[in-house]
């Protein structure tokens, strides 16, 4: 099964899916409309990645997401925090 390791050591699996069967998104999640009990989907892309990281960690995440996955990244921002200023950058799906 095709995959790539994360900077972390994990490893996120690239799964194929049969043609006619369902994707691997409807047979993990049901999908309904908030207003009723109608199917919606199938899901096309991801929007956007959230993680907590340690400080040094970010720019090797931040290469991971874009090199592997496409993603386009925003520009670093510093948000206060109870323990002081949090480093925070946006990673979305490049197609949207």
């Amino acid at each position: 099964m095709p995959g790539v390791q994360s900077p972390d050591g994990s490893l996120d699996y690239f799964v194929d899916e049969a043609p006619g069967g369902p994707t691997l998104w409807e047979s993990d999640f049901v999908l309904t409309d908030i207003d009723g009990p109608y199917e919606v989907g199938p899901l096309s892309r991801i929007d956007h990645v959230c993680l907590s990281l340690p400080a040094d960690a970010l720019d090797t995440w931040v290469l991971f997401f874009r090199s592997a996955f496409g993603f386009e990244t925003e520009a670093a921002v510093l948000v206060p925090d109870l323990y002081g200023l949090v480093r925070s950058r946006a990673a979305r799906c490049g197609s949207r």
